[in-house]
This record gives structure tokens, C-alpha cells and sequence, in this order.
């Protein structure tokens, strides 16, 4: 079962309860002979890259190395606690940050290809994951191998937070923070993006082609949550599938490192279906039918023939990968039963040799065997592997004051807070002679009111930056959660009214009862699906022309069961005070930060719109100023 208590209560310095001191540097002196010499051994100097066999000398794999700086990360965190490591912790730490940092720097030089790739989820722009080992530059073409992988990004993406969670200082420009904004445009579409996912073969008939993924929309989904509100500079920064038949690849998703879901019936149904269909006596097969590493398979062919597949019905390749990441899920979960037998199973396939493995180290699965190893000695606690508490339900985590927004899961009363903006003070004093109270947008000041077009353009600015050529955020809509909260612009307090309200000279716009429909569409979508920490905040624009209506009561009856409480099986609360309501802790609020001081314009009634200036500079959702 997922530990649902909070951690806070766990002094992890009183953690390990090993008999004596020396006892516990000797054991993190023979862990850390074997990450030098299996591990660190076969990073490449320059770049920082590790191969997926030890053996290569030419082709660095970003997820290979993503998880062998994961493993020498793990060992640095143990380390902290060692008053004095004779520089071992400084060692492993500046080794794990001159990999991500030697990712970053490879994908940088390929930033036009994520500029392209926010507009158009194609192939031939993604970012590759492939490196040569020395020089940093790509070896597999698009047409020799295939890139498009969202679950990598992501994977990095949620190392990175941990990693700077923990105190390692990885970026160091704000061109990087905008070119990690980037990246985050680039996976928020994983779930619509067909990609060649964890095992790089697209769909499991090996024939070229994508296809959508679970494990990479988990990965996905974890990132984005992980990143929401970091600081990439740390404590020293400023402001700022189509699934045909069950996957391994969705262990690494339900458990360490995505932790993409924690209802507990899901989780366990995918652990059981993956278990039944997958586990064998070497290991777990990757999926049913793999031919990959198969007798069968013929290794001088890329792609399979129509029907092959058949053939490797039953003799498919087992990979003892998975007994180790079964371990760790374990260790998470508090399931010593299942630590042990995977323990057992693992032991049995293990090959002790003095001279090390000929055929070259699978990487992968050496760095996660190390971090297994570290967890169940006891000289690594899961708060240290993971910082940001991943693997507790969002509720339950700590609040960490350097963000501004935070995920708390389901709530379980959510009540959903509805201000009333009315066009004009002729239209407030009429709604007021039916008992609805309503503010104009002056008497909300010093909150001004703004499109939800107007928000696309400031969020536009986000992750600008020319010396890449990056322009930011796609001009995409913002939706009902994203209007739902309350932002912070420069300094400015700026509520957002929804995209129904836009003006538009489409005829089915001054329809009534369509509006009213979309009014009560848009408050249970609200209710039903926001995840932050505190209440959302609708904003209902009401415009004169709405007055004139003869449908009007209609939405007169809509208001009053707003102010009753209940609209629909959805709880809501009439807000007057916005300015007091923004100060309760219950309001989501999002900060955006600004190099530039600009101006955002009252609400205009005869223009029916929030004019702002066209380019506002240097906007940095993840890369945040503390409030003066």
C-alpha cells in the first residue's frame, strides 16, 4: 500500500541505524568503488554522456546516462550525511551535474528543433537522444534512428527538479531556464503525440511506425507536475497509445521515478496485469511478442515482415531489470515481502566475475541496481531518491515556499469561488434590483480584468529568448483551469475571465441558452478536475447586451443558484472582496515574473477587452522572483 503519512515527521538523519559510524562509511566506501568503477568509469570526459553498454565508445544514450546520474546521485545524497567524505560527496554531485548539464547543453544546440516541434508533433523536429560520446554532436540521423521519445524529455525533466530540489546547482542562465521552459511546451502535448516510446520501436510490430503511449503520457504527466512552480536556480535563485497488450515500460511509470498516479486500484491492477502477463524465470519480458534479442530475430533487418511477430510468440527475451525495479517499488511501498522475493529472484541471475562482464555493462540496469542496493542497506532513505515526495499522494506532500503553486489531488468538498463582473454600473444597479450583487471592473481595482486572450500573449513572453531563437509559449487557448487561478504580473493582480465570454461575431455567440449551457459545462469541468492546492476563481463577465435578451432570466435563475451554493452538483461560493478573498490562503494563485515593467490597461467597455502591450519581456513560469 502507498505510504500515506507525511514525511515531515521523519528525521532522516536518524534514519539509518547502523551500529557504528565507521560500519556506515565502509559500506558507502564499497558502494562508491562500485559506481567508479562501473559507473563513472565509462562517462565521457567532455560531454558527460554514458553509452548503453560499456563497451561502446562512441554513442552516448540520454536515458542511459539520465539513470546512471541518477545512481551517482543517490550515492552522493548518502554521502551528506558523512561529516567527513574526503570529497567523495562533492565527487559524485559535480559528476552527476556535468551530465545533465552536458543533456542540456546537446539539446540546446538543437533548440530549433524544439521551436518546431511546439508547432508541429513530427518526427523529423524532435530533439534526438542519441550523442557521440566526445563531441556532442548527433550520429543517428532521423532516417537511421528514431527520436521521437516524449518520455525521455520528461525523464529529465523530473531528474532535474530532484536534483535541484536536493541542492545541486545545474543551471546556471536564464537562456537555460528558457530553453527548460521549452521543454516543457514540448512534452504538454504527450498525450496527442504518437512517439517510439521506452522501447524505441513505436508499435509493438516493429514495422516504423508511432504511437501513443501510456508509459510516455505517465512520464509525461509526472514531469509537468514536478516542474510546476520550480525554481531552476534553487535556493540561490531570483524570481524567477494506443496500448496493444501490457508494457513493462509501465512499472518505471506507476512507480520510481514518474509515480504518475496514486490510485492505489490502478496502480496495483497495472503491477498485476504486468506480473501475470510479463514475469518469467529470468526476469520480465518487455511485452508479449518482443522479438528484440530473440534467436529468431534477424539482426540485419530494422523493421519486422507483416505477421512475424507470431514467431516470437513464447520465446521472448527476459530482462532482470525489472526484479530491481520491483525492489525499489517495494522499498516505496513498505512491501518487505515483495523487497525479499525480488531480492531472491535477483540473486540468482547476478554474475560475479573479478574481471567484470566482457560483453560490456548494461548501464541502465547497473546504476538502478546500485540505488536498490543503497535502499535496502539502508544507507539511503526514499526522502533523499526522492526530495519533491513523488511518491506520496500530492495531499500529503509538503508545501515548499519557493513555489507558487502546488497539486493536492482530489479534493474531496472543493468549492468552486464565482465572482461577478458586471459591463457597467447602469448594468450592476439592474442586477442588483433582482438580489444579485455584482462589482464593476473599477471597483475591483487594484485587480484588473483580462481576457483569456490576453493571457495566451502574456504567456507568449514565456521562455522568449532570441540568442536561441525560442519564442515562447504557442499561441494556444488557455482553458478552464488555466483562467480558473489568480495571477500575479508584475507586480499586478490580474483575474482572467473565460474564453465563452470572448466576443465573437459568430451568430451562436447571442445565443442565450447556449451560453447558460456553457456556464454550468465550464464550473463542473472546474470542479471535477482541478488538482492545485486552494479554490478556483471563475470569472462570469455579464455584458448589457446579455440584458437585452428576452432569454435574460434565465441566467438571472443561473446566478441565484450561484448565490444559493449549488449550480448542478457543484458547490460554489458568490466572492464580493476579491482583493480580502486573494489574501486567504484557500485562493490558487500563480506568479509570472517580468524584467520588463509593463502596464496592463483597465477593462475597456466599449472595446469589450484588456488592451496590454503586444511583447512583454522575459516571462518565466518556472523561473520566479521572491515578491518584494
Amino acid at each position: 500500500m502507498i505510504r500515506q503519512g507525511s514525511i515531515d515527521d521523519i528525521n532522516t538523519q536518524q534514519f539509518l541505524k547502523i551500529s557504528n559510524y565507521e560500519d556506515t562509511v565502509r559500506q558507502l566506501d564499497i558502494y562508491y568503488a562500485i559506481v567508479k568503477r562501473q559507473l563513472l568509469r565509462f562517462q565521457s570526459p567532455i560531454t558527460g554522456l554514458f553509452p548503453v553498454l560499456s563497451s561502446d565508445l562512441h554513442i552516448g544514450s540520454v536515458r542511459d546516462s539520465i539513470y546512471c546520474a541518477s545512481a551517482v546521485w543517490g550515492l552522493y545524497q548518502a554521502y551528506r550525511r558523512i561529516d567527513d567524505d574526503r570529497g567523495k560527496s562533492y565527487e559524485l554531485g559535480q559528476s552527476t551535474v556535468k551530465c545533465m548539464r552536458g543533456i542540456l547543453e546537446c539539446w540546446v544546440k538543437q533548440s530549433a528543433r524544439v521551436e518546431a516541434f511546439k508547432t508541429r508533433q513530427s518526427a523529423a523536429h524532435a530533439l534526438h537522444v542519441k550523442f557521440h560520446l566526445t563531441t556532442g554532436e548527433p550520429v543517428l540521423t532521423d532516417e537511421q534512428y528514431h527520436h521521437l521519445q516524449i518520455d525521455v524529455v520528461s525523464l529529465y525533466l523530473l531528474f532535474l527538479v530532484q536534483m535541484i530540489t536536493s541542492g545541486l546547482q545545474i543551471i546556471y542562465t536564464q537562456d537555460e531556464v528558457a530553453f527548460v521552459q521549452n521543454l516543457v511546451y514540448y512534452v504538454e502535448r504527450a498525450y496527442r503525440t504518437p512517439d517510439y516510446g521506452m522501447w524505441e520501436r513505436g508499435s509493438k510490430y516493429n514495422d516504423g511506425k508511432p504511437e501513443i503511449h501510456a508509459s510516455s503520457i505517465g512520464m509525461a504527466k509526472a514531469a509537468l507536475e514536478a516542474i510546476n512552480g520550480c525554481n531552476l536556480f534553487g535556493d540561490k535563485g531570483a524570481s524567477w497509445s494506443v496500448v496493444y497488450g501490457v508494457d513493462a515500460a509501465l512499472l518505471p511509470t506507476v512507480s520510481f521515478p514518474a509515480f504518475a498516479t496514486h490510485e492505489e486500484h490502478l496502480v496495483q491492477l497495472t503491477k498485476n496485469n504486468i506480473l501475470r502477463r510479463l514475469q518469467g524465470k529470468c526476469g520480465f519480458k518487455r511485452f508479449s511478442r518482443d522479438g528484440y534479442k530473440c534467436v529468431l530475430e534477424d539482426p540485419n533487418r530494422r523493421y519486422y515482415h507483416e505477421g512475424e511477430l507470431k514467431e516470437f510468440d513464447g520465446i521472448e527475451s527476459e530482462w532482470p531489470l525489472f526484479y530491481v525495479m520491483m525492489i525499489i517499488d517495494g522499498v516505496f511501498r513498505t512491501l518487505p515481502d515483495q523487497v525479499e522475493e525480488y531480492q531472491k529472484l535477483l540473486k540468482a541471475r547476478i554474475y560475479m566475475d573479478e574481471f567484470g562482464d566482457t560483453g560490456g555493462l548494461f548501464l541502465w540496469a547497473q546504476s538502478l541496481f546500485v540505488l536498490a542496493q543503497l535502499l535496502t542497506g539502508g544507507l539511503l532513505h526514499v526522502n533523499e531518491l526522492d526530495p519533491i515526495r513523488r511518491y506520496l499522494p500530492s495531499y500529503n506532500r509538503p508545501r515548499r515556499a519557493g513555489r507558487y503553486s502546488a497539486f493536492q489531488g482530489i479534493a474531496t468538498d472543493l468549492v468552486v469561488q464565482v465572482v461577478l463582473i458586471a459591463e457597467s454600473m447602469r448594468l450592476q444597479a439592474m442586477m442588483g434590483t433582482y438580489g444579485i450583487q455584482t462589482q464593476t471592473p473599477h471597483e475591483v481595482e487594484p485587480v484588473q480584468v483580462c481576457s483569456s486572450t490576453q493571457l495566451v500573449h502574456v504567456y507568449r513572453e514565456l521562455g522568449v529568448c532570441p540568442k536561441l531563437k525560442l519564442t515562447g509559449r504557442p499561441i494556444r487557448p488557455i482553458g478552464s483551469l488555466g483562467t480558473s487561478k489568480i495571477y500575479r504580473v508584475c507586480g499586478m493582480t490580474v483575474l482572467c475571465y473565460p474564453l465563452i465570454f470572448e466576443v465573437s461575431e459568430f451568430y451562436l455567440y447571442r445565443d442565450m441558452a447556449l451560453l447558460i449551457d456553457d456556464i454550468k459545462t465550464e464550473l463542473q469541468f472546474v470542479g471535477k478536475y482541478w488538482r492545485l492546492s486552494g479554490r478556483p476563481t471563475v470569472c462570469l463577465l455579464v455584458r448589457e447586451e446579455h440584458m437585452r435578451d428576452p432569454h435574460f432570466k434565465h441566467m438571472l435563475d443561473l446566478f441565484a443558484m450561484l448565490k444559493k451554493g449549488h449550480c448542478d452538483g457543484v458547490k460554489s461560493a458568490m466572492t464580493l472582496n476579491l482583493e480580502l478573498k486573494m489574501r486567504n490562503p484557500t485562493s490558487q494563485i500563480c506568479k509570472l515574473k517580468s524584467n520588463t515593467v509593463t502596464k496592463i490597461l483597465p477593462y475597456d467597455t466599449a472595446a469589450n477587452c484588456i488592451h496590454a502591450k503586444k511583447h512583454l519581456a522575459g516571462f518565466y513560469a518556472i523561473y520566479l522572483s521572491r515578491q518584494q
